[in-house]
């Protein structure tokens, strides 16, 4: 049978049991005793015991291990959590013709946020250049959609001092990796250990490739014989779930450097199969609609039949939303019937709709 860790009032009445049994005579059970004072600090030592021994347990296998703990498994197969990635692009510049921007030179957002010149160029004899930058800080916030204002910090002879973000952004910028996201990656080593190039390699590769990444799925001969399909995702990106082609092109030479030399390697982003919601929720007050929104958008996220070429079903999404606090009863009108996606695609979450009883 499975240990029960003692509850205090369990410990106190162990305490004064024992007390009054070796002590004839003795009532540890009166508040105002001695006796039991002295039983009641015997339990309270007992019970900050039995709950550090409580969390050494969790300790001894990754899956339920604090951050530390963690870090000492995942050092044994020679994982670390990845750090937030800056994002980089390239701006176009104008100015005089031949004009020097050196490397070292920055640019500042509307808030705040600053991109350093990587590489020193000179504009062409048109005035025009492309030169690299990347942020100072890593984090989704330094992306950049194309049409941003940037603007130098400081005057620099030659160059004009605002500029648009081009049509590419400035892009792949990452938070740093989550406790859980190492946390699966770690478990997924133990219950995978590499083989030279199965498909599970493939998904860890992806997996370690950007911290962006958080779940991907890896396919053999889907275009072809000998050819291997790398999808994956971006679940925390504030700009959707789906990666970007300049994502996608630094996941494939991280993964090309690693894999055998033989097969026909693919990284492409799934396609998005739109699942919109239809629901009657009771009570239908707005705090309730909340939660059963935020409900329905996490379980999209971790439902594991959501994923390439998986199905919505719609019991297990019906579960979701009775999960949701506040939530008494409900009824979900829409989708009316199981959800596959087609090959390559992927379900999204659209648009909620409410209905009134």
């Amino acid at each position: 049978m499975p240990f029960e860790r003692p509850t205090l009032p369990m410990l106190l009445e162990r305490s004064a049991a024992d007390i009054e049994a070796w002590m004839p005579g003795g009532d540890a059970h009166v508040p105002s005793h001695k006796l039991h004072l002295l039983g009641k600090v015997n339990a309270g030592a007992a019970h900050g015991q039995h709950g550090h021994l409580a969390w050494l347990a969790k300790q001894l296998l990754p899956d339920q291990s604090e951050w530390e703990t963690l870090l000492r498994w995942g050092s044994l197969w020679g994982l670390a959590p990845l750090t937030a990635s800056g994002a980089y692009g390239d701006l176009p510049i104008t100015g005089q013709p031949y004009a020097l921007i050196k490397a070292g030179a920055t640019f500042q957002r509307a808030d705040g946020w600053e991109y350093v010149v990587s590489q020193t160029i000179n504009l062409d004899a048109a005035g025009n250049g492309l030169v690299p930058v990347v942020s100072l800080v890593g984090g989704y916030a330094g992306n950049c959609v194309a049409g941003t204002d940037l603007r130098l910090s400081r005057a620099v002879a030659g160059i004009s001092a605002s500029v648009k973000v081009g049509a590419k952004g400035v892009t792949k910028g990452a938070d740093a990796e989550s406790l859980e996201s190492f946390r699966e990656r770690v478990t997924f080593r133990l219950r995978n250990p590499p083989q030279g190039g199965a498909l599970n390699d493939y998904v860890a590769w992806a997996r370690a490739a950007h911290p962006a990444v958080t779940r991907a799925w890896a396919y053999s001969n889907q275009m072809g014989p000998n050819t291997i399909t790398v999808r994956l995702v971006c679940d925390h990106d504030p700009a959707g779930l789906i990666p970007s082609q300049a994502l996608l092109d630094e996941v494939y030479a991280y993964i090309r450097e690693r894999m055998p030399a033989t097969p026909v390697l693919y990284v492409i982003a799934p396609i998005p199969k739109v699942v919109d919601v239809r629901v009657v929720v009771s009570p239908d007050t707005p705090v309730v609609r909340e939660a059963v929104s935020l409900e329905i958008q996490d379980w999209f996220l971790v439902d594991p039949d959501i994923r390439p070429e998986g199905t919505v079903y719609m019991s297990r999404l019906s579960e979701a939303i009775s999960k949701a606090k506040g939530e008494r009863s409900h009824i979900l009108l829409l989708p009316i019937k199981n959800q596959p996606a087609g090959p390559g695609e992927i379900q999204v979450p659209g648009v909620l709709y409410w209905s009134e009883t």
